[in-house]
């Protein structure tokens, strides 16, 4: 059976740092950011696509599905973006890979199962699926109001405001 991990001790702790240093501070900050970022108070519509057209893009909704599964609002996750919990469980992995590499002092690489061309393809092919398939259910559930509750249409963004000089 061939690994799914190799496991190397580099001669020097800096060497890790390096190796697994980036990944472990830019998912721990996703993660932590997903924790302490309240997307109702942002006062501003973040997204350039969704204001010009009035429909989301690709992402939208990402920050505040990211935010309401760190606090465990599982229903709004649900019913806003799904593919969220698959990304926020790939974040949660990534970032205890890159922690676990760091407190032992090991570098972690993907073995041969995970280095293969055919898993490497597969695994974006999914997760572009996934995301488009996201996006069109978005996209649905905007142009049916039947469709949203009270507490969904409640979270959703501010209309916007005129620019009155």
């Amino acid at each position: 059976m061939r690994p799914l991990w190799k496991v190397d001790r580099l001669p020097s702790r800096w060497d890790v740092v390096r190796r697994h240093g980036v990944l472990f501070l830019v998912t721990g900050g996703i993660l932590l950011a997903s924790f302490v970022v309240r997307p109702e108070r942002i006062p501003f519509r973040t997204c350039v696509f969704a204001c010009v057209t009035d429909r989301p893009c690709i992402t939208c909704g990402y920050i505040r599905a990211f935010s309401a599964m760190a606090k465990g609002d599982w229903p709004y996750v649900f019913h806003d973006s799904p593919v969220v919990v698959v990304l926020y469980a790939l974040t949660a992995f990534v970032f205890a890979w890159n922690a676990a590499a760091l407190a032992f002092g090991v570098v972690l690489e993907p073995g041969p199962v995970l280095k293969s061309r055919g898993m490497k393809w597969s695994g974006a092919g999914l997760l572009i699926v996934l995301v488009l398939a996201n996006w069109i259910y978005r996209l649905s559930m905007r142009s049916s109001p039947s469709i949203t509750s009270a507490r969904v249409r409640s979270r959703t963004l501010p209309p916007r405001r005129r620019y009155t000089p």
